[in-house]
């Protein structure tokens, strides 16, 4: 039996779950080498971490826990991530614990990936599907999974009605920044060595810190991410007209000092991007009578205040690839696999895109949070 792959973002789960069972499959990547896109942020994984050990071979597991974006991290340490208060940069209460990992490298590995492979159409044929693409070939396979990313094309396909993504009335900024020794051991010292999140109680900006990479030689740097975001407003419009690293400074100019000043600090050409904080909350498509499916972002899109959807992208691959392990052994066929797997996920997924959503909605508003909780935003994250 062999699955067809389409994928945007090869992190290569479903691929590695399945060679684990010995079941042959391809990623079919629209990227022309593994080279082209750099990916930039790195994913906090939680709860999925036994999950995933459970379904990959020893040695990718082993890759995987290496790929610490700071090695000085304990290779088997996880911690919590921080929620401060965005003026005073005080930690006042923690999100339950996680490990941030950079992991797209370790996960490649090994696997059979076709790339400069853009899907212009699937058809369901006898036996299976056929997939085509840009450059003319076809290729027929008895299951196809998207695992294309938000702006599936797959979906397109399964859900033509129902396939857009779901916008909410957010605003957000994101950017590199590079970072001083001295920079990044304050954060170490008083915030966290990882990555913290916050709030600021007068303007309810949220701020997003982590760092990205840690220097490997004499004379390098650190980098970082951060990102700001805030509830839309009447003046967006205008505010939005400015250049981006304008606006960007504009946001950071409230928080505490250290965040303030790096901020400011950043140099006329730093790259900043305004993120579309979107969602996909149907979590329903037509499986073509089992022959079509989706994971991860494809599946269920979801907004990354709980930092959940990396790892759904786990679980959903890990279920499927042992829904089709079954399939292979003679126990259902390889429709009621698809079906199996995807009478597990729609219910997790579809409440983890909903709460997702109210996390972002609190992370905008200290007082709530400060003063009730948020469980959305800072409540634990079983998957």
């Amino acid at each position: 039996m062999c699955s067809s792959l389409e994928t945007n973002n090869p992190n290569g789960g479903i691929l590695i779950a399945l060679r684990r069972h010995g079941i042959l499959c391809t990623v079919f990547e629209r990227d022309e080498s593994a080279d082209m896109r750099s990916q930039g942020w790195g994913v906090s994984i939680h709860s999925t971490l036994t999950t995933w050990e459970a379904h990959l071979l020893p040695e990718i597991y082993d890759g995987v826990c290496e790929a610490q974006v700071n090695p000085a991290i304990g290779r088997d340490e996880v911690r919590g991530v921080p929620w401060i208060n965005g003026a005073t940069g005080k930690v006042e209460q923690s999100v339950p614990k996680s490990k941030r990992l950079r992991i797209r490298k370790a996960l490649m590995e090994g696997l059979d990936i076709k790339w400069g492979k853009r899907l212009v159409d699937i058809v369901k044929v006898e036996g299976g599907v056929r997939a085509e693409f840009t450059d003319g070939s076809t290729v027929l396979g008895a299951a196809l999974v998207g695992a294309d990313g938000s702006t599936s094309i797959v979906r397109k396909f399964l859900a033509p009605t129902t396939h857009e993504l779901h916008r909410l009335p957010i605003n957000a900024l994101g950017c590199a920044v590079t970072m001083t020794e001295e920079q990044v051991n304050y954060f170490n010292d008083h915030v966290d060595p990882l990555y913290f999140m916050g709030t600021h109680p007068e303007t309810d900006t949220f701020v997003f810190w982590s760092l990205l990479e840690t220097p490997t030689a004499p004379g390098q740097t650190y980098r970082a991410q951060v990102y700001f975001s805030w509830i839309t407003s009447d003046v967006d419009e205008e505010l939005l007209k400015q250049p981006l690293l304008d606006l960007f400074k504009q946001k950071g100019r409230p928080f505490f000092p250290h965040m303030r000043d790096m901020v400011e600090a950043l140099p006329e050409d730093t790259v900043v991007t305004k993120v579309n904080l979107v969602d996909w909350p149907y979590v329903e498509w037509d499986n073509w009578d089992g022959t079509c499916t989706l994971i991860g972002d494809a599946a269920h899109c979801m907004v990354i205040y709980r930092g959940e959807g990396v790892n759904h992208a786990i679980v959903d691959a890990c279920q499927l690839a042992d829904t089709i392990k079954s399939a292979a052994d003679g126990h259902i066929s390889i429709s009621e696999a698809i079906r199996a797997y995807e009478k597990q996920m729609r219910p997790r997924a579809k409440e983890a895109v909903e709460t997702s959503r109210q996390a972002g909605y609190d992370g905008h508003c200290y007082a709530r949070v400060d003063k009730e909780g948020s469980f959305a935003l800072l409540g634990e994250k079983p998957v």
